[in-house]
């Protein structure tokens, strides 16, 4: 899809469909509508003396416009109360026109914005919406007809300009973001017996090194030389080897510069292992390396974008099968840390793979260290499906993670750190215990990092 910037005014504007956002306060008294209107043929007006005009966010009124009007469609879009609008509101009504377009086969439109909020942030936005919105999961699926595509979405700032260079660069962005944010969607949902360890591995380096980006994938040979016995311990029980994904992106100029590190879990699918998991759901756990595409994502994206900082991803591949072979509960494996861990239960095996991730990102001596895994289901129990937990023992970095998280329109939620929490995984007769028991189950996998890696 296309993101454009329409020049031309609403009187010399020609165009197949006009996307509105419709606030709650709005009326005929503003020129904007008072030209909406003419296009509709009185309709507008009818619809909002009989207060039919929907005004609730990414509720749609869609009308075709009188005969000779040089617009064929009206697509309004309600966008709530103007006080409570966000640059990331305009996101979310690009993403539910998106989408409305395509059930209509609506190739193009040009969408009107009348605001005071920053029109970079608005277009780039925009652009990313409304490249993630048409996303669906269909790649297994035998197609009877060809899936319809929007072609182009132009932005018309009404009574505002925006420097065509601020333009295409908060459209270059978002593009960079969305088309991350799809290669991960893309690795997320494709079945454990498509994208194993290996295969994550060969299309994480192949995207990387094709990006510029230093990708290497680590085999087991190597993971049994450099004592990785976690990461190992955990692929024991299966036939597919594991694999340690490293890319790097080197974009600072400074010889003194060090590594941000994003670490991912990457269990590409998890039966729990020999402390099996009920068969509900269970297929859902083709997703378990959700955090590991979205270490490798988000070094696509930098790779594009090209800040000038350095990134290291690091991705434990794996799958946990229970077989003859695969850990079990009560043994004590040794980490690449030195450190022994006592398994409590195998279907905790996202912090056992990635205490010897974590180990390997130390070693990098990073500035700081991220870590992005689908930990845990005590974290969904916690917080349900509105907000990520976040978790961390430097408050001034969380504080940045929080703010860009605002900014991006993401909603993140801090859980407590603090000793009480150390003693839950205490061991007794190895260094540390791989579950902390029934409670505080987000907190003590976090718990269980800081105490594994330093």
């Amino acid at each position: 899809m296309k993101i454009e910037l329409e020049l031309k005014s609403l009187e010399e504007l020609k165009a197949d469909t006009l996307i509105i956002p419709i606030f709650k306060e709005d009326s005929l008294e503003q020129p904007l509508l008072q030209k909406i209107n003419e296009f509709s043929g009185g309709v507008l007006a009818s619809l909002l003396e009989t207060e039919e005009l929907k005004t609730k966010k990414t509720e749609i009124t869609y009308l075709y416009a009188a005969k000779e009007s040089p617009i064929r469609r009206l697509i309004l879009i309600g966008a709530g109360e103007t006080a409570k609008a966000t640059v990331q509101l305009f996101g979310q009504l690009a993403a539910t026109a998106t989408r409305f377009m395509i059930t209509k086969k609506i190739a193009s439109g040009v969408v009107l914005i009348k605001t005071d909020l920053a029109l970079d942030l608005i277009t780039r936005h925009i652009t990313e919406a409304s490249l993630l919105a048409p996303y669906e999961q269909n790649k297994y699926q035998k197609k009877e007809e060809e899936t319809f595509e929007v072609e182009q979405l132009s932005l018309s700032f009404v009574g505002q300009s925006i420097e065509r260079s601020v333009f295409d660069k908060a459209v270059f962005r978002g593009k960079a973001v969305a088309e991350a944010a799809n290669f991960a969607r893309d690795l997320t949902v494709e079945p454990g017996n498509k994208l194993t360890p290996t295969e994550f591995a060969r299309r994480a380096t192949e995207m990387g090194i094709a990006l510029g980006l230093d990708a290497k994938a680590i085999g087991e040979e190597e993971l049994k030389k450099m004592g990785m016995g976690a990461l190992l311990a955990v692929s024991q029980g299966s036939e597919e080897p594991a694999q340690l994904i490293v890319l790097r992106y080197n974009g600072s100029k400074s010889a003194d510069s060090k590594p941000i590190a994003l670490v991912g879990k990457g269990i590409t699918f998890d039966s729990g292992g020999i402390s099996i998991k009920p068969r509900e759901g269970m297929w859902e756990m083709k997703n378990d390396m959700a955090g590991g595409a979205t270490v490798i994502a988000t070094l696509c994206a930098i790779a594009n974008l090209k800040p000038e900082i350095d990134v290291i991803g690091i991705v434990a591949a794996s799958e946990n099968l229970p077989s003859g072979k695969a850990y079990k509960p009560g043994d004590v494996i040794k980490t690449y840390s030195g450190k022994n861990i006592e398994i409590i239960d195998t279907d905790a095996e996202g912090r056992v793979v990635l205490a010897d991730a974590l180990h390997y990102a130390v070693e990098q001596k990073p500035c700081c260290i991220i870590d992005l895994a689908t930990l845990t289901g005590a974290c969904i129990i916690a917080l349900g499906n509105h907000r990520a937990a976040m978790i961390g023992s430097d408050e001034s970095l969380m504080s940045e993670i929080r703010q860009a998280s605002e900014r991006a329109g993401e909603k993140l939620w801090q859980l407590p750190l603090t000793k009480e929490y150390q003693d839950m995984i205490k061991s007794d007769i190895a260094d540390i215990k791989n579950l902390g028991g029934r409670y505080a189950g987000a907190i003590t996998a976090a718990a269980f990092f800081k105490r594994i890696c330093w």
